[in-house]
């Protein structure tokens, strides 16, 4: 099977959604792991990336993976309330921004 791309290619991002993201053990020993507080997951991608951002390291895209992603499917069929959490986590985290 011919492959699509001959070279790995990826892009610089300042934030990346973590449903499907691969983290260097590097990284995690420095920066650490994801802040629990945030019950529902949403905003720590957004914390986490902010935190590598400020000491200097790079998050990156990969342009040569793929991962299929049913965006909210999990919440949806928990019948979980999406967008409230949503909320409550970007409110979190516009209080976290301000106590720095």
């Amino acid at each position: 099977m011919e492959t699509l791309f001959t070279e790995r290619r990826a892009v610089s991002r300042f934030m990346l959604p973590f449903f499907c993201t691969l983290l260097a053990p590097e990284a995690l020993a420095k920066f650490g792991l994801l802040d629990e507080s945030y019950e529902s997951g949403l905003g720590v991608d957004d914390l986490w990336c902010e935190r590598v951002s400020d000491n200097g390291w790079g998050t990156f895209l990969a342009l040569d993976a793929f991962a299929c992603h049913l965006h909210s499917e999990s919440f949806r069929r928990l019948g979980i309330n999406r967008a409230k959490l949503q909320r409550e986590a970007k409110a979190q985290l516009r209080k976290e921004k301000h106590a720095r």
